[in-house]
């Protein structure tokens, strides 16, 4: 009888030792799959109306790692305008490139980056001074290699998966010379897009 109450005794402490051991992978297990996905970095494809995009670009924005903190951003985009207080004649496509910020809980979040925007434009060329003739105002045009660097600072609505909404201002500015383009100090941006692990 001892013998088979000993048997029963080792039996019961292995099988509590495996269960334990069973229990503590599969929470082991539970925790590396809730870490890979909240380190999986959150993607996003929008469509962009003005901002760095200039007129409207396809853009292609990705964290680092997870929901918020650093991430980037490229873009390609198209640029139409005549010239106003707001921007130079100019009309090209370009490559905007951006290093950016996301803080915030859940899925509102302040959205900060600064970049880049290098393109090819037609630039329409105005002389400085004020002709009699309104019509002789325009001197040439030229085609360029052109760039402006610029910020962006505003609101961004993402969620791990799903919609995704940006709105905000993009201040700009160039180095000047025959590279830069002129931009207004502050353009506004929106954008519609989809976000996705």
């Amino acid at each position: 009888m001892r013998k088979l109450i000993s048997f029963f005794a080792l039996f019961a402490a292995t099988a509590h030792c495996a269960s334990a051991q069973s229990d503590s992978l599969a929470v082991r297990q539970n925790a590396q799959e809730r870490f890979a996905t909240w380190a999986k970095p959150t993607k996003t494809i929008y469509l962009e109306g003005f901002g760095a995009s200039s007129t409207i670009g396809l853009n292609f924005d990705s964290r680092f790692t997870g929901d918020n903190g650093w991430g980037y951003r490229v873009g390609l985009s198209f640029c139409s305008s005549s010239y106003s207080f707001l921007w130079d004649d100019a009309t090209g496509v370009a490559v905007p490139l951006e290093i950016n910020y996301l803080l915030g809980k859940r899925n509102s979040k302040l959205e900060l980056g600064v970049g880049t925007s290098l393109g090819y434009y037609k630039v329409e060329e105005d002389s400085d001074e004020v002709p009699s003739h309104p019509e002789s105002w325009r001197y040439g045009e030229r085609k360029t290699f052109g760039y402006f660097v610029f910020f962006d600072i505003g609101y961004r609505y993402q969620p791990a998966k799903g919609f995704d909404f940006r709105i905000g201002i993009t201040p700009s500015f160039d180095f000047g010379g025959r590279r830069g383009i002129y931009r207004h100090m502050f353009y506004p941006y929106i954008s519609f897009g989809y976000a996705f692990k």
